[in-house]
């Protein structure tokens, strides 16, 4: 990355941080957080099990800590990663250690999740930055 993408994902980060210190609740609210993929992501280990870790990159980080720390009944909702051979058994294993953390996936074909993702990236996300 360069020092320009660097300066810019602070700048998001920073942005976060302050919408997040803004926002008042009397603690009984739902908060869905509704994102492109969520910043969990199931790993399959060598033993066959998954762990959860958290998505590559500052903003994830930060976003899933911060809004966790904040809004204890905060829940995620995201297209989750799991490969589209995965058997009934795994994703039922992923899916209660997502709904553990919060995360609830959504599991969309690799041809449709291909679509998705270029339509956000040459619209949506050009639109709302």
């Amino acid at each position: 990355h360069s020092q320009s993408q660097s300066r810019e994902k602070n700048a998001d980060i920073e942005e976060v941080e302050k919408f997040i210190k803004t926002v008042k609740l009397s603690g009984n609210e739902n908060i869905i957080i509704a994102c492109s993929h969520l910043p969990l992501i199931p790993v399959k280990q060598p033993n066959g099990k998954y762990l959860l870790k958290i998505a590559d990159g500052a903003i994830f980080q930060q976003l899933y800590n911060s809004v966790s720390k904040e809004f204890k009944g905060a829940k995620w909702v995201g297209i989750s990663e799991l490969p589209d051979n995965a058997n009934p058994e795994e994703v039922e294993e992923v899916e209660k250690m997502l709904n553990q953390m919060s995360c609830f996936p959504v599991y969309l074909e690799t041809s449709v999740k291909e679509k998705f993702f270029s339509y956000y990236e040459k619209v949506l996300f050009p639109f709302f930055n």
